[in-house]
């Protein structure tokens, strides 16, 4: 059996490109796995990047392949919303060349048509541009002129969903957003989350936020560092926490000068602050400070209502889960994928900066109860170990190679 897990472009080293490695690593004990997408990262790398080995993976880079949009577009184009179809449409055909059995898809924008004899596409969150930002004037032009093009070169994406035998979203939230806007029937695994534990014996007074730097154009899913640094100067201000108090943030920075501007205005908002930027960091150095940190914050969302605007929302959050598997205790943004993780024994879930501050301060305090809920954290964690999915995983492709209608099943 030959099992394509597509992954459109590895342009960040992120969860979701994590997420597509693991899952095509569930499946190399039973089928013969092929990796195709755009800059695939090699086995080194991902073992530089994760920690995990993806040497027995095969892979198939796609910008390798002739084309118009490759030619016209060049080696390094940026991903846009109206180039989405031309380079989508490349992809598709060779893909359809390659002819797997399972075609498993994570694009993230809208899915072309299953190319495979059965097809499962593996969605973070529907795409839509009422999920994912203000859309209004010019930018509901833009919106409907893409929107003209995705259906003219890829088909409509309405009819392109119902040829994949399986929608597996990431989480119970994703899940019901697919069938709130694409009206299908989603099932969801919960993704596969790196152990990164244990914590340090002694920890540090720090605060770690990870998430890759993404400028807020209003257009893609931002991690909201600028929200973290805001709360953190009213944390710094408060007398009595000691010294060490340090605000840490992590996150992959790519080729983009939008977002390498982006980052010298975080820089430039925490000065005369203990605000510490690991951009691009090593897998060793990012473990490192999961271990040494006490309390880990999320801020994806902040300033978005959810119910209007669902995509800018977290949608699961791997990273808080790695947090919690090394005992760093998590503060949330009380919307999305966080409320399916964080519970009331494992960490804390907030709605403005002023009751994140309030939070950080009474735990960086209160060290009996932040030993507690770290404790908690860590056992919490183990639920969404990376065997788990690698078991749903299998059972999902198996269901599909079989044809038989038992769903994927949920956590």
């Amino acid at each position: 059996m030959t099992v394509i897990v597509y992954y459109p472009r590895f342009g960040a080293m992120g969860g979701g490109e994590a997420h597509a490695l693991q899952t095509a690593l569930a499946l190399v004990d039973v089928a013969d796995v092929w990796v195709v997408g755009e800059r695939i990262p090699s086995g080194q790398a991902t073992m530089e990047r994760y920690g995990v080995d993806t040497s027995r993976l095969k892979r198939h880079d796609l910008a390798e392949s002739p084309g118009l949009a490759r030619r016209v577009f060049g080696a390094e184009w940026a991903l846009r919303r109206w180039k989405h179809p031309f380079v989508s449409r490349a992809h598709r055909r060779v893909l359809r060349g390659l002819a797997p059995d399972v075609f498993i898809s994570f694009d993230t924008d809208r899915p072309f048509a299953s190319v495979g004899a059965f097809g499962a596409y593996f969605c973070f969150f529907p795409a839509s541009s009422r999920g994912l930002a203000p859309n209004r004037g010019a930018a509901r032009l833009y919106q409907a002129l893409c929107n003209v093009f995705d259906r003219a070169l890829l088909g409509r994406p309405d009819e392109n969903i119902r040829t994949y035998q399986s929608i597996v979203a990431n989480s119970s939230y994703s899940a019901s957003w697919v069938e709130r806007l694409w009206h299908v029937r989603a099932d969801y695994i919960w993704p596969p989350c790196n152990d990164m534990g244990p914590s340090a014996i002694e920890k540090q007074p720090w605060i770690l936020g990870v998430g890759r730097f993404h400028a807020p154009d209003g257009m893609e899913h931002t991690k909201s560092q600028d929200v973290m640094i805001e709360a953190f100067a009213k944390v710094h201000a408060q007398e009595g926490l000691g010294s060490g108090v340090e605000l840490h943030l992590v996150g992959d920075l790519n080729g983009e000068a939008r977002n390498h501007r982006w980052l010298e205005e975080l820089r430039a908002r925490s000065e005369g602050l203990p605000v510490v930027f690991h951009p691009n960091a090593s897998y060793d150095e990012l473990r490192s400070l999961y271990r040494q940190s006490s309390l880990f914050w999320i801020a994806t969302g902040f300033g978005f209502d959810p119910e209007s605007y669902p995509g800018k929302q977290e949608h699961f959050g791997m990273v808080t889960v790695e947090a919690m598997s090394a005992g760093a205790v998590p503060l949330a943004r009380a919307s999305g994928g966080s409320l399916e993780i964080v519970d009331e024994r494992s960490g804390l879930l907030w709605g403005d900066v002023d009751e994140l501050v309030a939070q950080t301060v009474d735990l960086l305090a209160d060290g009996p109860r932040r030993d507690a809920m770290a404790n908690a954290a860590v056992d919490r964690a183990r639920q969404f170990a990376v065997a788990a999915y690698h078991e749903r995983v299998r059972h999902a492709v198996e269901a599909l190679s079989a044809e038989t209608t038992a769903p994927v099943g949920r956590p």
